[in-house]
């Protein structure tokens, strides 16, 4: 396990004794199971879902190598964790079709529509918390919630659930890819570890945080 004696008096992961789902090992999911590991949790907690293949765009964004290049991600990502830090964490080369079984804390991180995704969480008593993303190339926003409470299922549904989603549209390039920054990514997992930090030491929850890169602010919102 990370030797976490440094950081330690800020987030204690032996208060967190439940798993882990992170549903897409992208940009923002690989950066996000890194830090988690960074700040103690033990790799047996967390189980990652993906059944994408790491292709040579993905390493200007994401924490896969050029020899990772044609592996399934989940594969990879297992790798590089146990490489890098002897962490074996649990995987699954899977596309997700139903979380209404998981318990514990569901990091939502997908690009597609996660509106089947969360109807099968929405009300289910084993789900005590929710982190989902959205990301542009120089904005991001993370929302926490308790999918087992209405106004917070609410909320999410009444902003999160549509296409036009202005976060999650994307700025795209001169010849119509998708543009992803880095540095934008890191902030946002960065921002998705520490809510579920927060969450384990007071137990707050209902959060909406937005940032944009240019120029440089912060919001959040407490859901109600």
């Amino acid at each position: 396990m990370i030797d976490v004696m440094r950081s330690s008096g800020v987030f204690n992961p032996g208060k967190f004794k439940d798993d882990i789902h992170i549903i897409g090992v992208g940009a923002t999911g690989s950066h996000v199971c890194e830090g988690l590991i960074l700040q103690g949790i033990n790799g047996s907690q967390i189980n990652v879902y993906d059944f994408d293949i790491v292709e040579e765009h993905n390493i200007a964004n994401q924490i896969y190598t050029y020899e990772d290049i044609g592996k399934p991600k989940v594969e990879a990502l297992a790798f590089n964790i146990k490489n890098r830090y002897g962490e074996n964490i649990k995987i699954h080369n899977a596309k997700v079709e139903s979380a209404g079984e998981f318990k514990g804390v569901v990091y939502l991180l997908i690009d597609s529509s996660r509106e089947t995704l969360f109807k099968s969480m929405k009300f289910k008593t084993g789900i005590n918390l929710l982190i989902e993303t959205g990301l542009d190339a120089r904005a991001g926003r993370c929302v926490t919630i308790d999918p087992r409470n209405i106004k917070h299922v609410k909320y999410f549904e009444s902003r999160y659930l549509f296409p036009d989603d202005t976060v999650d549209s994307g700025e795209v390039s001169v010849c119509g890819t998708r543009q992803v920054v880095a540095n934008t990514v890191k902030i946002l997992a960065s921002i998705a570890v520490w809510d579920f930090m927060k969450w384990v030491n007071t137990e707050s929850i209902g959060k909406d945080v937005y940032f944009s890169t240019d120029p440089w602010f912060i919001t959040e919102d407490i859901i109600k």
